[in-house]
Order: structure tokens, then sequence, then C-alpha cells
């Protein structure tokens, strides 16, 4: 975990952390999410490409995670 400091100067200094997550750790979290919604990715995008999420949770997590689907990763590795 790496930490970023934000804010201006004459403020007091926010930290945020950073987390880096590997390809299978991020694939998980992604599936999980979907998976709490009980939507596919196909279905979230489909949502999105329209603008009409079912729920609010529905369009943070396409914000989130829009076009970083582990088959699109698959595909992206499986490339180089």
């Amino acid at each position: 975990m790496a930490q970023i400091y934000a804010g201006k100067m004459d403020r007091e200094l926010r930290i945020a952390d950073i987390y880096e997550y590997s390809q299978q750790e991020w694939d998980a979290a992604v599936q999980c999410e979907l998976e709490k919604l009980d939507l596919t990715y196909e279905q979230l995008a489909d949502m999105a490409q329209r603008r009409d999420f079912n729920s609010y949770s529905a369009r943070k997590l396409w914000l989130s995670i829009g076009g970083t689907d582990g088959v699109r990763s698959q595909v992206w590795s499986s490339d180089d």
C-alpha cells in the first residue's frame, strides 16, 4: 500500500491510501461486486450503454470498473 498527499499548502494535508491489486485480485473483486448486485459484466455494460442503471449501486460499480472486466483483461494479456 502506498500513500499520497493531497491538498493545498495553506490547508492541512490529507493522506489517501492507494491500493495495488494483482490482476487475479482485481478480477475476483469485480466478480464479487457483480454477484452482490446479481449482475453479469455484460448486463452492467448494457445498462451503461443505455445510461439506464437499475440501481445507484450498479452505477457506482460501473464508474469504478467500466471497461475493466476479467475477460477483456485476459484478452489484452494474451495479445502481448
